[in-house]
C-alpha cells in the first residue's frame, strides 16, 4: 500500500512495519523521528515497538532515537516491556525450509564463525544434503565450477585487504597516510624548524615549533623549551661527530632521539616532523 492509499484509514487503524535505527541515520524510522520522512510523520500517541535488540556498543544511537520519538510524544515499547523480541537469523527448521525452497545443487555456508557454518552444515546433511555437495571454504579460498558440473578447490587465493574509503578514494588500510593518521590522532604533532648556514651548517636563530595537541597551555613554555634545548644538542653533536651525514639520516636521527627523549621526559609520543632548512 502507498501512502496515499492509506490517506482514508484511520490512525489508530493503522500498523506500519519499517526498517528502524542501530546506527544508521536515514533509516525510515530515524527520518520519522526526524521528521524528514517524505510520506510518514510520528503523531502524538503514537506506540512504537522495537522488536530487536540493541546491537552491543550502539546504545547511545539507540537511545538518541528513542529520545526524539518520545519528544513527539510516542509511546516507547522494547523487550524490556513486553515480550516482542524476535531474533535477527533463521531458526533451524526455517533454514531447512528454505533449503526445501531453493533446492540447490550445492551448498556453501559463508556467514559467521566456521563453529555455526559446521551447525549449518549439519543442518544440510540433515535434509537430503550428502556431504560431498556441501562446500566449505575460509576467506581467500576460491571454488570452480567445470562446464561438466565438478566442482573443484582453485590453488589460486583471493588477495583480501582491508580497505578505507576516504572522501572519494579507497586506499588499502595498511597505507602509510592511514598510519600516519593514527599516529597523529593518538599521540598529537610536532613539527621543529632548524635553520642553519648552508656553507659553515650552524644554527641561524631560535629554532622554531609547533605543536598540534602536544602540551597544554600551562607548561607550554616549560616544554617548548627543554624541546629545543634537546634538539639543539642532537643537531650540534651529530655536526660534530658525522659533518657528512646525508640529510635523510640526519632527519630520521633526531627524530628518533627526540621520539625516545620525550617518550622518557613528558610520556608521550608525538609524531615528529623535524625540517632544516639551509640559508
Amino acid at each position: 500500500m502507498t501512502p496515499k492509499t492509506t490517506e482514508w484509514i484511520a490512525s489508530h487503524k493503522q500498523i506500519i512495519i519499517t526498517t528502524w535505527s542501530q546506527w544508521e541515520q536515514y533509516s525510515a524510522l530515524a527520518r520519522m523521528a526526524e521528521w524528514k520522512h517524505n510520506s510518514i510523520e510520528v503523531i502524538k500517541w503514537d506506540t512504537i515497538i522495537f522488536s530487536s535488540s540493541v546491537v552491543p556498543w550502539n546504545e547511545k544511537s539507540v537511545w538518541g532515537l528513542m529520545n526524539k520519538l518520545i519528544k513527539l510524544w510516542a509511546t516507547i515499547i522494547t523487550k524490556n516491556d513486553k515480550e516482542v523480541h524476535t531474533w535477527w537469523h533463521a531458526f533451524q527448521e526455517e533454514q531447512k525450509i528454505m533449503l526445501k525452497l531453493v533446492n540447490p545443487r550445492y551448498f556453501m555456508p559463508i556467514y559467521w564463525d566456521l563453529y555455526f557454518r559446521h551447525l549449518h552444515k549439519n543442518t544440510a546433511i540433515s535434509t537430503w544434503f550428502k556431504e560431498d555437495d556441501i562446500l566449505m571454504l575460509n576467506n581467500w579460498n576460491i571454488i570452480d565450477f567445470a562446464p561438466d558440473g565438478s566442482v573443484f578447490r582453485s590453488k589460486i587465493k583471493v588477495p583480501i585487504q582491508k580497505l578505507i574509503i576516504d572522501w572519494h578514494w579507497m586506499w588499502i588500510a595498511t597505507s602509510h597516510v592511514i598510519k600516519a593518521r593514527e599516529k597523529m590522532m593518538n599521540s598529537w604533532v610536532l613539527v621543529i624548524l632548524i635553520r642553519v648556514d648552508k656553507k659553515t651548517k650552524a644554527i641561524l636563530w631560535h629554532l622554531k615549533l609547533e605543536t598540534g595537541g602536544l602540551v597544554y597551555l600551562e607548561e607550554v613554555r616549560y616544554i617548548h623549551k627543554i624541546i629545543i634545548k634537546k634538539t639543539r644538542n642532537i643537531y650540534e653533536n651529530t655536526i660534530k661527530d658525522i659533518p657528512d651525514i646525508e640529510e635523510k639520516d640526519f632527519l630520521k636521527l633526531i627524530r628518533t632521539d627526540l621520539e625516545l627523549f620525550l617518550s622518557k621526559r613528558i610520556d608521550r609520543a608525538p609524531m615528529i616532523i623535524p625540517i632544516i632548512m639551509k640559508i
